[in-house]
Protein backbone atom coordinates (compact mmCIF):
# COMPACT_ATOMS: atom_id res chain seq x y z
CA UNK A 1 0.00 0.00 0.00
CA UNK A 2 2.86 2.23 0.64
CA UNK A 3 4.18 1.88 -2.26
CA UNK A 4 1.59 2.23 -4.16
CA UNK A 5 1.01 5.98 -2.68
CA UNK A 6 4.75 6.17 -3.03
CA UNK A 7 4.67 5.30 -7.14
CA UNK A 8 0.89 7.63 -7.19
CA UNK A 9 2.89 10.48 -5.68
CA UNK A 10 5.89 10.00 -7.99
CA UNK A 11 3.78 10.28 -10.95
CA UNK A 12 1.94 12.36 -10.04
CA UNK A 13 4.60 14.74 -9.27
CA UNK A 14 5.98 14.02 -12.86
CA UNK A 15 3.08 14.83 -14.33
CA UNK A 16 3.54 17.82 -13.06
CA UNK A 17 6.71 18.46 -13.70
CA UNK A 18 6.30 17.84 -17.10
CA UNK A 19 3.17 20.05 -17.55
CA UNK A 20 5.07 22.73 -16.25
CA UNK A 21 7.81 21.94 -18.74
CA UNK A 22 5.24 21.97 -21.56
CA UNK A 23 3.40 25.06 -20.33
CA UNK A 24 7.01 27.11 -20.28
CA UNK A 25 8.05 26.06 -23.54
CA UNK A 26 4.53 26.83 -25.01
CA UNK A 27 4.83 30.33 -23.25
CA UNK A 28 8.66 30.60 -24.93
CA UNK A 29 6.75 29.49 -28.66
CA UNK A 30 4.24 32.07 -28.25
CA UNK A 31 6.24 34.99 -26.84
CA UNK A 32 8.77 34.49 -30.18
CA UNK A 33 5.69 34.04 -32.42
CA UNK A 34 4.09 37.11 -31.10
CA UNK A 35 7.70 39.07 -31.28
CA UNK A 36 8.60 37.83 -35.06
CA UNK A 37 4.45 39.39 -35.75
CA UNK A 38 5.14 42.29 -34.01
CA UNK A 39 8.94 42.75 -36.22
CA UNK A 40 6.93 41.97 -39.36
CA UNK A 41 3.82 44.36 -38.24
CA UNK A 42 6.77 47.44 -37.37
CA UNK A 43 7.78 47.14 -40.50
CA UNK A 44 5.06 47.00 -42.71
CA UNK A 45 3.62 50.25 -40.48
CA UNK A 46 7.07 51.39 -41.59
CA UNK A 47 6.95 51.06 -45.40
CA UNK A 48 3.40 52.28 -45.27
CA UNK A 49 4.24 55.88 -43.61
CA UNK A 50 7.24 55.89 -45.74
CA UNK A 51 4.72 55.42 -48.81
CA UNK A 52 2.74 58.13 -47.71
CA UNK A 53 5.23 60.35 -47.07
CA UNK A 54 6.65 59.99 -50.30
CA UNK A 55 3.68 60.66 -51.83
CA UNK A 56 2.82 63.42 -49.88
CA UNK A 57 5.86 65.06 -50.47
CA UNK A 58 5.72 64.27 -54.23
CA UNK A 59 2.38 66.14 -54.35
CA UNK A 60 3.22 69.27 -52.37
CA UNK A 61 6.78 69.21 -54.50
CA UNK A 62 4.04 69.44 -57.80
CA UNK A 63 0.85 70.47 -56.36
CA UNK A 64 2.07 73.22 -53.57
CA UNK A 65 5.09 74.20 -54.42
CA UNK A 66 4.65 76.39 -57.51
CA UNK A 67 5.13 79.81 -58.70
CA UNK A 68 1.52 80.96 -58.38
CA UNK A 69 0.50 79.50 -54.71
CA UNK A 70 3.87 80.45 -53.26
CA UNK A 71 3.01 83.84 -54.64
CA UNK A 72 -0.35 84.01 -53.13
CA UNK A 73 0.86 82.24 -50.01
CA UNK A 74 3.88 85.15 -50.06
CA UNK A 75 0.96 87.89 -50.74
CA UNK A 76 -1.02 86.51 -47.39
CA UNK A 77 1.69 87.00 -45.25
CA UNK A 78 1.87 90.75 -46.04
CA UNK A 79 -1.56 91.86 -46.80
CA UNK A 80 -4.42 93.14 -44.65
CA UNK A 81 -6.68 91.74 -43.13
CA UNK A 82 -9.42 93.12 -45.27
CA UNK A 83 -7.63 91.48 -48.14
CA UNK A 84 -7.42 88.13 -47.04
CA UNK A 85 -10.51 86.83 -47.92
CA UNK A 86 -9.53 87.89 -51.54
CA UNK A 87 -6.47 86.02 -51.54
CA UNK A 88 -8.35 82.72 -49.69
CA UNK A 89 -10.65 82.93 -52.82
CA UNK A 90 -7.33 83.08 -55.26
CA UNK A 91 -5.49 80.03 -53.32
CA UNK A 92 -9.07 77.85 -52.76
CA UNK A 93 -9.70 78.35 -56.52
CA UNK A 94 -6.19 77.52 -57.88
CA UNK A 95 -5.90 74.38 -55.68
CA UNK A 96 -9.42 73.22 -55.69
CA UNK A 97 -8.96 70.61 -58.65
CA UNK A 98 -5.98 69.35 -56.95
CA UNK A 99 -7.02 68.81 -53.50
CA UNK A 100 -10.37 66.91 -55.55
CA UNK A 101 -7.57 64.45 -56.49
CA UNK A 102 -5.93 64.67 -52.98
CA UNK A 103 -9.12 63.35 -51.90
CA UNK A 104 -9.64 60.91 -54.42
CA UNK A 105 -6.07 59.94 -53.02
CA UNK A 106 -7.46 59.44 -49.21
CA UNK A 107 -5.77 62.54 -48.15
CA UNK A 108 -8.59 64.00 -46.10
CA UNK A 109 -7.32 67.50 -45.21
CA UNK A 110 -4.99 70.28 -46.98
CA UNK A 111 -4.64 73.56 -44.53
CA UNK A 112 -2.09 76.81 -44.85
CA UNK A 113 -1.37 78.50 -41.88
CA UNK A 114 -0.12 82.11 -41.72
CA UNK A 115 4.09 82.03 -39.93
CA UNK A 116 2.10 83.21 -36.95
CA UNK A 117 0.02 80.05 -36.75
CA UNK A 118 -3.20 81.29 -37.50
CA UNK A 119 -5.55 79.59 -40.21
CA UNK A 120 -5.06 80.64 -43.70
CA UNK A 121 -7.35 78.61 -45.30
CA UNK A 122 -8.83 74.78 -44.98
CA UNK A 123 -9.76 73.58 -48.09
CA UNK A 124 -12.50 71.02 -45.64
CA UNK A 125 -13.67 73.74 -44.20
CA UNK A 126 -12.83 77.02 -45.71
CA UNK A 127 -15.17 78.80 -43.60
CA UNK A 128 -13.22 78.86 -40.50
CA UNK A 129 -10.27 81.29 -40.92
CA UNK A 130 -7.83 83.69 -38.49
CA UNK A 131 -7.87 80.77 -35.54
CA UNK A 132 -4.37 80.14 -33.42
CA UNK A 133 -3.22 76.63 -34.04
CA UNK A 134 -0.04 76.64 -32.43
CA UNK A 135 -1.22 75.74 -28.70
CA UNK A 136 -3.67 73.02 -30.18
CA UNK A 137 -1.01 71.65 -33.34
CA UNK A 138 2.87 71.46 -32.05
CA UNK A 139 3.40 70.02 -35.54
CA UNK A 140 2.45 73.18 -37.09
CA UNK A 141 4.39 75.27 -34.02
CA UNK A 142 7.60 73.45 -34.89
CA UNK A 143 7.40 73.32 -38.96
CA UNK A 144 7.03 77.27 -38.59
CA UNK A 145 10.05 77.84 -35.98
CA UNK A 146 12.32 75.27 -37.38
CA UNK A 147 11.56 75.37 -40.96
CA UNK A 148 11.26 71.21 -41.84
CA UNK A 149 8.98 68.92 -42.56
CA UNK A 150 6.96 67.50 -38.96
CA UNK A 151 4.74 64.03 -39.18
CA UNK A 152 3.32 62.45 -36.66
CA UNK A 153 0.23 61.42 -35.36
CA UNK A 154 -1.73 64.28 -33.56
CA UNK A 155 -4.81 65.26 -32.32
CA UNK A 156 -6.88 68.17 -33.35
CA UNK A 157 -9.91 69.67 -31.91
CA UNK A 158 -12.17 67.21 -33.15
CA UNK A 159 -9.77 64.56 -35.13
CA UNK A 160 -6.86 62.57 -34.95
CA UNK A 161 -4.84 62.08 -37.83
CA UNK A 162 -1.56 60.78 -38.92
CA UNK A 163 0.38 64.78 -40.33
CA UNK A 164 2.38 65.92 -43.01
CA UNK A 165 3.39 69.71 -42.10
CA UNK A 166 5.40 71.47 -44.45
CA UNK A 167 6.62 74.85 -43.95
CA UNK A 168 6.98 76.95 -46.97
CA UNK A 169 9.81 79.68 -48.15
Amino acid sequence: MRATLTFVALLAMTILLAGLSLHTQYQSETRLVAGQYLKALKVAYLASIETYELDVATRFRLQIHRPEVLALLDRARTTTAADLPRLRGQLYRLLRPDYEDMRRAGLRQLHFHLPDGRSLLRFHRPELVDDLLFDIRPSVRIANAERHLVRGLETGRTLSGFRYVFPIE
